[in-house]
């Protein structure tokens, strides 16, 4: 079966682990934004950032899908994977995506991701900083979360890519 990876970014991580990933896959990598017309035979495999609580481009691309297309999600964000309040945001944003088109979601990967506010737009860096600001005043709500992304900032990881890989070729 064809793999075709998708991918849509803010700053270019997913981009580059969308790239990592259609090399290794050998297949095709798009943007979400060019994505070419997809069949149910393809397998695609989605890479996106998770940003302010939507995985950015796939209600879009869900639109897109032939049906019943089988999608290997791959989401790339800031806040810890392992966290419930990341997996609830996550959630809501797939079964968001999955009611604007007709796909089946196969295998999720979900990786942390890393956050440079110098690639981020005004409004973004803006943003970003009014909810840190929220979330030091009340740590414990449901802010408090993106507190603890930014101030433990970690370069992103590779190890993580290698390891959806290993998963993938199984």
């Amino acid at each position: 079966m064809e793999k075709v990876v998708i991918y849509a970014t803010k700053t270019g991580t997913s981009a580059a682990v969308a790239e990592k990933i259609a090399q290794e896959q050998k297949a095709e990598r798009y943007s979400y934004k060019e994505m070419p017309s997809l069949t149910k035979e393809q397998a695609v495999i989605y890479v996106g950032s998770i940003y302010a609580g939507q995985i950015l481009g796939l209600e879009k691309v869900a639109k897109r899908l032939a049906a019943a297309s089988e999608v290997t999600l791959v989401t790339v964000g800031l806040m810890a994977p392992e966290l419930a309040e990341t997996q609830k945001l996550r959630a809501a944003a797939i079964k968001k995506a999955q009611s604007k088109g007709d796909f089946l979601l196969g295998a999720h990967f979900s990786l942390q991701g890393s956050l440079d506010l110098d690639k981020l737009s005004f409004p973004q860096r803006t943003l970003i900083k009014a909810m840190y600001k929220q979330g030091k005043k009340n740590p414990t709500g449901e802010l408090g979360s993106i507190v603890t992304a930014l101030e433990n900032f970690q370069p992103f990881e590779w190890i993580q890519v290698t390891e959806v890989l290993e998963k993938l070729s199984v």
